[in-house]
């Protein structure tokens, strides 16, 4: 929908969801399901002006894939997969766009369960959310040979978005349900990160309601929800309510 005139588009006619853009804004990448099977998930791409035909990325069979996120050059697309039999348990690939004979390589393994990611801006590094210890966590690493693991929030962590020049990193912490920052920088293919730093607090809820974004340079963020609207609603709680039905 474009913001400045409010008008909808229909990009697609079938069912889609997932949906990332690419990074110069042209096309939007997304997960479709082959109508004659749902054990075939496909990874497609379609003009973001809409108007176009939907062009087939990447197709598995018996497996669930989803788009993550793109390099911002445009040539890597990162994918969740996961089996059909067990969507609880995926694991997070790699596969190189515009080159035919590419083969999808797995970056992160089934056993960290990791989630949202998203590549830095450089591309050497993703940042992601990771349940290997139980609880969802933000962590970050080393692309493409999955190396060097990092731990950036320490009581939870939710959505992990960078900073347009890869300096800062900010995340959803569910503990005191605020937008966190983390301060990053590289030394000899090594990371240092600062201690997580609430920036402002939302609604608990906003987790749940979807993701959020930041402004290139880290100074505005887009939050889904009205915050407010949850704030200060009554609720009412009826007891004996069928005393007041008529008597048969």
């Amino acid at each position: 929908m474009p913001l400045a005139h409010g008008t909808k588009i229909a990009l697609t006619h079938s069912y889609g969801s997932a949906p990332i853009w690419s990074p110069d804004g042209q096309f939007l990448y997304f997960t479709g399901v082959q109508p004659s099977s749902v054990n075939f998930s496909q990874i497609h791409k379609i003009s973001a002006a809409g108007g176009g035909t939907e062009e087939t990325v990447l197709g598995l069979d018996g497996f669930t894939i989803a788009p993550a996120s793109i390099c911002h050059d445009g040539k890597t697309i990162l994918f969740f997969r996961a089996a059909v039999s067990d969507t609880t348990h995926g694991s997070l690939w790699a596969l190189a766009l515009n080159a035919p004979e590419s083969k999808p390589f797995q970056v992160i393994p089934e056993e960290q369960r990791p989630s949202r990611s998203t590549f830095s801006p450089d591309c050497n590094w993703i940042a992601y959310e990771s349940r290997a210890s139980g609880d969802r966590e933000i962590a970050v690493v080393h692309f493409p040979d999955g190396a060097r693991r990092y731990q950036v929030s320490s009581s939870g962590g939710f959505n992990p978005v960078w900073r347009r020049d890869g300096k800062e990193l900010f995340f959803y912490s569910p503990g005191d349900s605020s937008i966190s920052s983390v301060s990053v920088a590289e030394h000899d293919q090594e990371l240092s990160l600062g201690q997580p730093t609430p920036l402002f607090h939302v609604h608990p809820f906003a987790p749940r309601l979807g993701v959020f974004d930041v402004a290139p340079d880290g100074q505005k963020f887009l939050v889904f929800g009205d915050t407010t609207s949850f704030n200060g609603t009554p609720l009412s709680i009826v007891t004996n309510w069928d005393a007041s039905l008529p008597q048969h």
